[in-house]
């Protein structure tokens, strides 16, 4: 389906099931790319000389925050499922999408607070292998 220049609200049910649907995948996708790296940085924390190793403390701080994306992730994506299946059992379009976007607000400012973490430590690390290189 084509849904080039069309808002949620423009579109008819099965195509917000649609849309929704597939939200949901590429939520998902993203958590698990969050997952991923987030086992790569634990696993370079644990290895001998590496700078990994080096700033473990501070690392392991964003992992845990990685963590708790990783699980914001997977809700958002459990959430775009569940208003599929609302769609599907005949609940109004409009109320559903409202609800979203409330939702959506409150997951854009989670995704902000951990770029902004994220920044900050890249900016400690940076810094940091600066001075060593002195």
């Amino acid at each position: 389906m084509e849904y080039k220049n069309k808002t949620t609200k423009d579109l008819n049910v099965e195509e917000c099931k649609e849309v929704f649907i597939n939200t949901a995948e590429t939520i998902t996708a993203c958590g698990e790319d969050i997952r991923k790296a987030t086992e790569t940085l634990m696993l370079y924390c644990q290895i001998p000389g590496t700078k990994g190793e080096m700033y473990k403390d501070m690392l392991f701080s964003k992992i845990e925050d990685m963590k708790r994306l990783y699980v914001l992730f997977n809700r958002a994506s459990r959430r775009f499922l569940d208003s599929a299946e609302e769609l599907k059992e005949g609940k109004i379009k409009e109320k559903i999408i409202n609800g979203l976007l409330v939702y959506g607000i409150f997951f854009i400012d989670q995704l902000e607070s951990e770029e902004e973490g994220a920044i900050r430590l890249l900016k400690i690390l940076r810094e940091d292998h600066r001075n060593s290189l002195n």
